[in-house]
């Protein structure tokens, strides 16, 4: 093992930094696949740190698909496959050297929905009582009293505010360590509505692939404008690769850092994978393979750092990196943002400027002044805090008083998880917790392979189910967790 120096007085953790040596031995070769890592108690004495500091980089390391954590064992090099990916996020950064960071100030309202349960574990809200409405209401009246009038009531840019969009970039910088060019923002009101802009800007001829299970309503927005959809079955040892090699597809769209609904988190060799397809020859019409990167929930990791994206690694511009500010803020605002690689943003102002933003000029110039004072930051922050204990209240409770659930899977990854129930088929599962007022949905429902005969694409739903905790408070968790073991054991 290479003897790493830590700085105990830099900006940066002492996990962070022995996980970013970690992962630059790995991803260089020096460390070797299969290679077993030292134990946590050697690692900790020889670098003078805590164990705790050594277990919270490996089990970040884990989490990406770095190493391996075996029982009884310890941790072992993976096998990451990088030939011919050269180093990512260079030219952005020095792209980017010429814009100055923007300057500060403050958030948001979401309306309230009638429920049918007690509560809706299926439901992928957020909880309103987490929303800093009274400071989104100062902001909103400080843009109103100090933007130049203009700036408020004109058309603005096709492609949302350049200081939101700046904004964002800053943002991304900092949170995801993604170096983009505000210039290749482009700022619409929700995700539907760029995607629907991507189909027509990639094209409405080509094949897209969605993972399945999935998020339901992206297939039909990928059909409606005509374009045919093809499905990559995602299980817990990794998409299938060979339905996207061999299928028609030239732009996947995919959730790499917290899949909806399984959880599941992309490793590092398979997000590889997914670039050394992109990367192959183009489709019969010359045209670039795209992958589309929906960066689901990423900010909201409940365990470690966030995931890094995989546009961070991408080197010859073919990941279309795509987020909201739904889960992260709330979804009334309905803005989201993609970034555009270079020549697909050339394209996008020469054929498609000709739409007007679809956000409202007061919200983004909102939004901009709450990025850009920090409280973005600061209200994530408190967000992750309070969904760590509802979380754990919910699990605890259920562990406890309910053996029929024998599983949990992604709950450190963001708002939602999946559990496994044992001893019922899902519809009595279903029905007993409609009794007690509590809604689930199967991990079947959100799944198209799992009604089909061909046993080379079937994926295993079944006993499964994901519940978004999001909308609830830590005594409500309990609650839900106590009705449903009461029903199901």
């Amino acid at each position: 093992m290479p003897a790493y120096s830590l700085n105990p007085h830099a900006n940066e953790a002492l996990y962070q930094q022995l996980y970013r040596h970690l992962r630059e031995d790995i991803s260089s070769g020096r460390l070797a696949t299969g290679q077993r890592l030292p134990s946590k108690r050697r690692l900790s004495a020889d670098l003078g740190i805590s164990v705790v500091t050594v277990e919270t980089a490996l089990g970040q390391l884990a989490a990406e698909g770095w190493v391996k954590a075996k029982p009884r064992s310890g941790y072992y090099v993976c096998r990451i496959e990088t030939a011919n990916m050269p180093g990512a996020g260079e030219a952005d950064a020095q792209a980017l050297s010429h814009y100055t960071r923007p300057q500060p100030a403050a958030v948001s309202k979401q309306a309230a929905f009638p429920q049918l349960f007690t509560y809706d574990l299926a439901a992928n809200k957020v909880s309103a009582e987490t929303f800093p409405l009274k400071q989104w209401t100062r902001t909103v009246r400080a843009v109103m009293a100090q933007e130049p009038e203009d700036e408020l009531i004109e058309a603005g840019d096709p492609c949302g505010s350049p200081l939101l969009r700046q904004a964002i970039a800053s943002h991304l910088q900092d949170t995801r360590d993604l170096f983009v060019d505000p210039d290749r923002i482009v700022v619409g009101a929700g995700a539907q509505t760029l995607y629907n802009l991507l189909v027509q800007l990639l094209g409405r001829d080509r094949a897209y692939a969605v993972e399945d299970p999935g998020y339901p309503t992206l297939s039909r927005v990928y059909q409606v404008n005509g374009a045919h959809v093809e499905y990559l079955p995602v299980e817990p040892g990794g998409i299938h690769m060979d339905a996207l090699t061999t299928g028609k597809a030239s732009v996947a769209h995919v959730m790499p850092s917290h899949q909806f609904p399984t959880g599941r988190v992309m490793p590092v060799s398979e997000r590889y994978d997914l670039l050394a397809w992109a990367s192959e020859t183009p489709d019969a019409q010359g045209r670039n393979r795209y992958i589309i990167e929906d960066d689901y929930d990423s900010e909201l990791r409940l365990q470690g750092r966030p995931v890094p994206a995989l546009k961070s690694i991408d080197a010859l511009g073919r990941v279309i990196y795509a987020n909201t500010f739904t889960r992260s803020l709330a979804p009334g605002l309905r803005i989201a943002y993609m970034v555009l690689p270079p020549q697909l943003m050339d394209r996008y102002r020469r054929e498609l400027d000709f739409y007007s933003c679809t956000v409202p000029n007061i919200t983004q110039l909102a939004l901009a002044r709450f990025i850009m004072d920090g409280s973005l930051s600061r209200h994530i922050a408190r967000v992750r805090s309070a969904s760590r204990k509802v979380r754990d209240s919910f699990i605890d409770t259920l562990q406890t008083d309910c053996p029929q659930v024998t599983e949990f899977y992604g709950d450190d990854a963001g708002l939602h998880f999946m559990m496994r129930i044992e001893g019922s088929s899902d519809e009595e599962v279903i029905q007993r917790a409609a009794d007690a007022g509590i809604r689930l949905k199967p991990l079947a429902a959100y799944s198209i392979l799992c009604t089909r005969e061909d046993g080379a694409t079937r994926v295993n739903v079944q006993h499964w189910f994901p519940v978004s905790f999001a909308s609830l408070t830590v005594n409500q968790a309990h609650d839900a967790a106590r009705r449903l073991a009461a029903c199901l054991c």
